[in-house]
């Protein structure tokens, strides 16, 4: 893979200052996997309306997931 010369480049400081990377490490997940993780969290506590996303499950807060991790 050959780099382009003309690209800009910035230290990982630099681009922190900036905004552009979260200070809190993040990976972006599609819909399916998200849905497996949030019917994996037991809880008697149901979220407002208001709160809920478009899946199809009942959400919840509060919990840990079923494996206890």
């Amino acid at each position: 893979m050959s780099t382009i010369e003309y690209a800009i480049r910035q230290t990982t400081d630099q681009v922190r200052e900036a905004g552009v990377i979260p200070n809190i490490p993040t990976q972006p997940l599609g819909y399916e996997d998200a849905q497996k993780f949030l019917e994996a969290l037991p809880s008697d506590m149901e979220v407002n309306q208001t709160w809920r996303g478009a899946l199809p499950i009942t959400y919840h807060y509060g919990g840990a997931l079923t494996d206890g991790k």
